[in-house]
């Protein structure tokens, strides 16, 4: 059942991640226990690696990394704790992520466990389903913080280079610039019951707002517009974790999702104070009563606006915490519905919190006001956006920006 193979490998991508076999180094010195956990992930198409002690692990660990360790606490020689320690001592193997297998009744084993570096454990006997959704769950996390690591040096190596060389900062900026835009969607996407446009622009060369299109195999469409901490280099690595979060976790309930884009967020971003704020909205068509529903969570965004078509507007909150501040938050789930030629419209911060050249702020309820004001005319979702924003530059007298605006608006279309 054991295998050895050559598992060093470089920092990849999720879609080369997905295509090949994850490597697993399974430790126990108990050969029944060793049989369940193969059987347990062997026809998930890992490639598991069997030790029957923690010196055994650490030759094999070493010098050809696995991706994930199963670890058994109690053993002869050198135990799971001195063993963990060791893998955390070594570069090569300390971002490996160790989950302990242990007994119902050891609980300070439990804590230790966690002391020494472990991210999970397993209680014996083994649940199949249960091992191999821990398992699933610290592959993904670790190739987020894999991909992470590897675009934070990438950014911070950019940035160092800007602050020695100052006569390079304006070409490096605007490949950062270039690199950001890559995280946006290149065109809107194209339905039968929805007229789309969307507007950003950053306050500086590399910004913190972030929105993205998902459109859904049965016709749904999925949504998300965030605004990370700050900006410079820092949002642009939120806005990165952000979206490998929203492509990577296949969760169908919308507040299930943000609640597992928030721990990820929180887990990558333990040691900087940054967040995203973000709402994650999902539309259907609903034939039966020819209406779009929407569900609508997250948290730190403000509020969503609909222009009804009676030509009202109202506004929507969504409660809850911006994703990355603290592990376990749940969210809410807010439902509406929108008729044909109604309009719903999506925005960050930047354009209600604008100031024109006198010091005044735009604010909430000058943002209502306009949303009407520009619904009379009877117009295009683009035509709509294109509008908003002439009229919100006019009124602050084309007043550099002090923060990062985005737009998006979705219009129900006459015929569905």
């Amino acid at each position: 059942m054991s295998r050895h193979q050559n598992m060093e490998k470089p920092i990849m991508n999720q879609d080369e991640f997905d295509k090949r076999k994850a490597d697993i180094l399974i430790v126990d010195d108990i050969p029944a226990n060793l049989n369940v956990l193969c059987q347990a992930l062997e026809p998930e198409g890992y490639n598991v690696i069997a030790a029957p002690s923690g010196e055994v692990a650490l030759k094999i660990a070493v010098p050809t990394p696995p991706d994930l360790i199963l670890l058994d606490i109690m053993m002869p020689g050198i135990d799971g704790f001195v063993t963990c320690r060791r893998l955390k001592a070594d570069a090569t193997t300390a971002d490996i992520p160790v989950i302990f297998i242990t007994a119902k009744d050891e609980m300070e084993s439990i804590v230790e466990g966690f002391q020494v570096g472990g991210v999970d454990y397993i209680t014996k006997p083994f649940g199949y389903e249960e091992v191999r959704a821990r398992v699933k769950t610290h592959l993904t996390i670790k190739q987020l913080q894999d991909s992470l690591r590897e675009a934070k040096d990438q950014l911070e190596k950019a940035y160092n280079q800007l602050e020695a060389d100052n006569a390079r900062k304006t070409e490096e900026l605007e490949t950062a610039r270039v690199i950001q835009k890559g995280f946006l969607p290149a065109s809107v996407p194209e339905l039968s019951y929805l007229d789309i446009a969307a507007f950003q622009k950053p306050a500086t060369e590399v910004g913190g707002d972030y929105y993205d299109f998902f459109p859904q195999e049965d016709g749904k469409l999925v949504l998300a517009v965030g605004d990370a901490t700050g900006h410079g280099v820092g949002a642009s690595l939120m806005v990165a974790a952000t979206k490998a979060a929203l492509l990577t976790i296949e969760e169908p309930d919308l507040t299930k999702k943000v609640s597992k884009i928030n721990d990820v967020l929180k887990q990558t971003n333990s040691h900087r104070l940054l967040n995203m704020a973000l709402t994650l909205i999902e539309l259907s068509y609903e034939a039966n009563s020819d209406t779009v529903r929407v569900k609508a969570t997250g948290g730190g965004m403000p509020p969503i606006y609909l222009l009804r078509s009676n030509g009202n507007a109202e506004e929507i909150t969504i409660e809850g915490l911006p994703l990355g501040v603290m592990a376990g938050s749940e969210y809410g789930l807010t439902e509406f519905q929108l008729e044909r030629t109604e309009v719903l419209i999506l925005m960050s911060d930047g354009l209600p919190e604008r100031i024109n050249d006198v010091g005044e702020l735009f604010g909430y309820t000058q943002l209502v006001s306009a949303i009407k004001n520009v619904g009379k005319i009877r117009q295009s979702a683009s035509e709509f956006l294109e509008t908003f924003v002439r009229d919100n530059d006019n009124w602050s007298n084309n007043t550099p920006q002090n923060d990062d605006v985005t737009l998006v608006v979705l219009k129900v279309k006459e015929a569905c």
